[in-house]
């Protein structure tokens, strides 16, 4: 039996030389091979001349373990978006409207549970009331839709643009009913997603999080 201090080296030394890919490739190379492979990875490290070809695939699976519990599961969401592993993706130091941010490239997710994703397309909405429909902000006021009033909010819109946010949300009878009904009307992907409108379904460790493409 390999002396647990040389092993652990020798995960420590796979985790720090290979990316995930790298190490599921040979993993899976080792165990479909019935030759003794191990002469032929990483030959410049001492390790392949310690363990055993069935050791070897114990570390690398060790290896592939600890790499992978660094990152969250929002973050292998954006990845497995991605299609790639989760040490390729970059987390950004800025968010969507509270949703983190995941790079690949010169792409761009935000990405969150269902609570992060409601909280986020509201407050969206109340960020963009300016630009809604005006006969849709009329039906949620107390005066309701009158011809008149639709021109009026349409002339304060024009005027005032991202200005008359404030003015808008002051004659909204109630917020929550007016996310409810945007979001019921439309979902969130167009809210969120700046990019295509969709709202994508990530499943990790059996939670949903939805994942949402902005540039």
């Amino acid at each position: 039996m390999v002396n647990q201090e040389i092993y652990a080296k020798v995960i420590e030394n796979l985790k720090e030389e290979f990316t995930i890919e790298e190490l599921k490739e040979k993993l899976e190379e080792f165990e479909n091979s019935s030759e003794d492979k191990k002469d032929d990875f990483a030959n410049d490290y001492e390790y392949h001349t310690v363990l055993s070809q069935s050791e070897l695939i114990d570390a690398i699976n060790a290896a592939l373990t600890i790499k992978m519990e660094v990152y969250d599961p929002e973050h292998r969401a954006a990845a497995a978006y991605y299609d790639v592993e989760p040490d390729e993706v970059e987390e950004e130091s800025y968010d969507h409207y509270g949703l983190r941010v995941f790079s690949y490239g010169t792409m761009e997710v935000a990405v969150g549970d269902d609570d992060a994703a409601n909280d986020a397309a509201a407050d969206y909405i109340k960020d963009t009331l300016w630009a809604f429909n005006a006969e849709f902000i009329a039906e949620h006021t107390d005066i309701g839709y009158r011809d008149w009033f639709v021109n009026a909010i349409r002339a304060l819109q024009e005027s005032k643009y991202e200005d008359s946010n404030d003015d808008i949300e002051d004659m909204i009878t109630s917020m929550g009913e007016f996310i409810d009904d945007v979001i019921s009307a439309d979902g969130r992907g167009p809210l969120m997603s700046s990019y295509d409108g969709e709202e994508n379904e990530i499943k990790i460790d059996d939670a949903i999080y939805y994942v949402y493409r902005i540039n």
